[in-house]
């Protein structure tokens, strides 16, 4: 109801009201026509990078903000998943071939990049696997699950986290020749 969004908008009691938008052919409608903010929500990090040919851009050019879900990859970028580890048979991550022992012994250098560039500004690698999805544009806004109170607060911590252009392009450059 895009009047009740704007009255509660207005009061201050959210910040910002999201819904879906559909485009339907010759209807001339654009995202926020109808009064609340849009997004899309979409797995993006540095395992997974599929958004960025064709997703963000889209976004960027329709004001459509995009929310990435699962941005450390289940953990795998917070640097407590051992190599060659295998997940009980309720963990969902014991589903995904990615969390293979082959796998994660594969994937290992994305882990190895994330904690070098943690240890050079000396925070947590999770963060910098945050700060990474912050630096690249201020309409990104990251949805990381946590299972601790102690998680939630180092993963808002992030945002405190800087990254410089050139740490951000060997980021990407990095891990752009990385095979998941």
């Amino acid at each position: 109801n895009p009047t009740l969004a704007a009255a509660l908008k207005a009061a201050g009691y959210v910040t910002g009201i999201f819904g879906k938008w559909h485009l339907e052919a010759g209807s001339g409608t654009r995202p926020g026509d109808q009064g609340f903010d849009v997004v899309h929500e979409s797995r993006h990090s540095w395992p997974a990078r599929d958004p960025e040919a064709e997703v963000l851009p889209v976004c960027a050019e329709l004001g459509i903000g995009f929310v990435p879900w699962s941005p450390l990859g289940q953990g795998f970028l917070t640097g407590t998943v051992a190599r060659g580890e295998s997940f009980a048979a309720n963990d969902i991550r014991s589903r995904f071939p990615r969390f293979s022992p082959q796998a994660l012994e594969a994937n290992q250098p994305i882990v190895d990049l994330v904690t070098e560039i943690a240890g050079r500004k000396q925070v947590t690698p999770g963060q910098v696997a945050l700060a990474w999805l912050l630096a690249k544009s201020p309409s990104i806004v990251p949805i990381p699950g946590s299972r601790r109170p102690e998680r939630v607060t180092e993963n808002i911590q992030a945002a405190e986290v800087t990254l410089t252009a050139d740490e951000v392009a060997e980021i990407d450059a990095r891990s752009g020749q990385l095979t998941v």
